[in-house]
């Protein structure tokens, strides 16, 4: 939820059509992918993908920086990998995360 939440504040003051694309997939090797990606702003210039993970680094004026960080934590909980990138194709951003798929 904090990722789809993530996405949708990030094209509240876009001026352009507003669009969050949810993926799913199996990487192939085991587990399964999610992947939310948006048309809003994008990363703010200077800024590291890897600074959005820490905690309290937050880009919004009323966020407390905690989200991304706890949403790590608990796909890493799981033995899986949560990361972010730009978008290649126009504005936006991309965050994904794998986990293992248990077979019983």
């Amino acid at each position: 939820m904090n990722l789809i939440r993530n996405a949708a504040d990030a094209m509240s003051s876009v001026d352009h059509p507003r669009l969050i694309t949810l993926r799913t997939s199996n990487d192939g090797s085991g587990n399964v992918q999610l992947s939310v990606h948006d048309r809003g702003v994008g990363f703010p210039p200077g800024s590291s993908v890897e600074q959005m993970f820490q905690p309290f680094y937050t880009t919004k004026d009323s966020g407390m920086g905690i989200g991304l960080s706890v949403s790590r934590s608990i796909v890493e909980s799981h033995a899986g990998r949560l990361w972010a990138e730009s978008a290649p194709e126009g504005p936006g951003a991309t965050f994904a995360f794998t986990i293992p798929i248990i077979r019983p």
